[in-house]
């Protein structure tokens, strides 16, 4: 890091005593310090580095490590942070909306360099490990999601100017943004940002994430970004849209515009619908057994859109119950509304929400049926989660507002002051203990009619598989391959730890264990022993 502030300053400098006629007064400390950062800076990273070197000649499992590792991705991760930002600096002086950006032009070709080297460091071309892979991919997706943080929000922003513009030449609305700018001038930080998270994520993902094979974190990336960035949006922006709807219609605010949420709403909708639609895409090409049509990603993610939508339905129920319970406890009190428009707003927000919920729900009902007829032991074991989720979740908040309601009728009762008062204070309670009866039930007798034989099958096939006694001589720092193994297998394996010269070299890859286990399913005796070595393992097979 000294070596590349120190290089910052000296072509910044160098940049602004071309362009800059007054570098000298402006920055007449940039040359000794980016000398003084170099001469101390340069040294230390050779010495230091060719001692790595040397450590890593001399036992070449230390190219491994999972310190040198983490140092190395944390490197690219700041670098490219640091180029991300200057990219975006630059792209404000092309367009205008910045005046200068030389520290930020400087930066580009001494973390470029620095970023391409610590790459090329970080993918050994034999060598690889579990953690290696992790920390690799820690560092990919982490980008990706980044980048189409700026990049969504590149593309909303602009979406909005665009749609707001005509939202207001549509009312004879003055077309001004923030301080009196311009269609233009509203589009040029947008234009930046997405032009920037374009670069970052489109680098990371359609060069090293899409050509990843599958595995966990990835999958993780494809359901975070298609639930968090393009359901949840897009959710939230119908309910939104439809509010304004509702608002509208019901004449509340009349003074306001017709549907002010129209151009951030349908913007969210769009930015929404394009990360929805291409991760899905993804997703549902994930190919898993060579079952693509019916595969676990797809269960799982029809299962989580449905979860969205029975949490949203629920709430809306429950704030539409507690409006109408508020409500009758006015007009028993003779309480007059000084603002009839606060009610109409809540009831328009919640039927808003169970609408939007309602309709999610019902999208996935003949999906869910479908799956019902499934017995896999995959597609039940999914199935049974998201029931329970759901039934848990519920039953939770169900006992504690229960308990809360419970406690202010009994302190109300033993105070001898029941009244509209206690109504209004267990309106909450009453509203989610009602939301809780229409939900639940249903998703009960789902549960119930889960085939039971389901687990004596699946028991049953682990059981019908004759055991092996399995051991391995395991070198050092494998011990996610075993634990894979064991789960593979479906019982725990006996282990003893290799303690020969260079045998902590050997890495096992974890995508081997599902052919290691075939092949100790297929052996002929009882007694099975295996081997690691460079490129695979020995499995063999004796009788004591």
């Amino acid at each position: 890091m000294m070596v590349a502030i120190g290089s910052v300053q000296l072509i910044q400098f160098t940049l602004e005593a071309i362009f800059n006629k007054n570098i000298i007064q402006n920055n007449s400390s940039s040359v000794p310090l980016g000398i003084s950062l170099l001469i101390v800076g340069v040294p230390i990273w050779i010495i230091h580095w060719r001692i790595i070197k040397n450590r890593i000649n001399i036992n070449s499992y230390e190219e491994l490590s999972i310190i040198r590792t983490v140092f190395i991705y944390t490197v690219l991760a700041i670098s490219i942070a640091v180029l991300t930002s200057s990219i975006i600096g630059i792209f404000q002086v092309i367009l205008g909306t910045k005046d200068s950006a030389w520290l930020q032009t400087a930066t580009i070709i001494p973390y470029s360099i620095i970023w391409t080297y610590h790459w090329i460091l970080s993918n050994p071309k034999e060598l690889s490990s579990p953690s290696k892979n992790l920390v690799q991919r820690i560092y990919i997706y982490s980008s990706c999601i980044f980048g189409l943080i700026i990049l969504s929000t590149g593309i909303g922003t602009l979406l909005y100017s665009i749609l707001k513009s005509g939202y207001d030449v549509i009312l004879n609305s003055p077309m001004l943004f923030e301080n009196e700018e311009t269609l233009w001038e509203s589009t040029k930080e947008p234009i930046v940002s997405l032009t920037s998270g374009l670069l970052l994520w489109g680098s990371h993902w359609l060069l090293f994430g899409l050509k990843d094979t599958e595995n966990r974190v990835k999958s993780l990336y494809l359901y975070l970004i298609t639930i968090g960035g393009g359901i949840i949006p897009i959710t939230i922006a119908s309910i939104s849209l439809l509010y304004g709807i509702f608002q509208f219609i019901l004449q509340i605010n009349p003074d306001n515009d017709v549907i002010p949420q129209l151009p951030g709403s349908i913007s969210s909708i769009s930015v929404g619908l394009i990360l929805f639609t291409y991760h899905y895409y993804v997703i549902k090409n994930i190919k898993i057994n060579g079952l693509p049509e019916v595969n676990s990603q797809n269960l799982l993610f029809v299962y989580v859109f449905s979860f969205i939508g029975v949490i949203s339905s629920s709430v809306g129920i429950s704030v539409l119950i507690q409006s109408i319970l508020a409500s009758i406890a006015n007009s028993l009190g003779n309480t007059v509304f000084s603002d009839s428009e606060t009610n109409l707003e809540i009831i328009s927000l919640a039927l808003s929400t169970i609408i939007v919920g309602g309709t999610i729900w019902g999208y996935c009902y003949k999906k869910i049926e479908y799956f019902t007829n499934l017995t896999s032991p995959e597609s039940s074991s999914i199935r049974r989660i998201y029931l329970i989720s759901i039934l848990g979740i519920f039953t939770i908040i169900a006992v504690i507002l229960g308990t809360s309601g419970l406690f202010l009728i009994l302190r109300d009762i033993i105070s001898n002051n029941v009244g509209i008062n206690t109504l209004k204070s267990i309106s909450i309670p009453i509203s989610v203990l009602i939301s809780y009866l229409i939900i639940t039930p249903y998703h009960w007798l789902l549960y119930k009619k889960e085939p039971s034989y389901n687990k004596k099958s699946e028991h049953s096939k682990i059981s019908s598989k004759k055991r092996k006694n399995v051991t391995i001589l395991l070198p050092d720092n494998n011990q996610f391959f075993l634990g894979q193994l064991e789960e593979d297998l479906g019982y725990s394996i006996k282990s003893f730890r290799w303690k020969d010269v260079n045998s902590e070299n050997i890495q096992l890859d974890l995508d081997s264990t599902t052919n290691i286990v075939e092949s100790v399913n297929n052996m002929i005796g009882n007694e099975v022993l295996i081997i690691p070595e460079n490129g695979g393992v020995r499995i063999y097979s004796y009788e004591n």
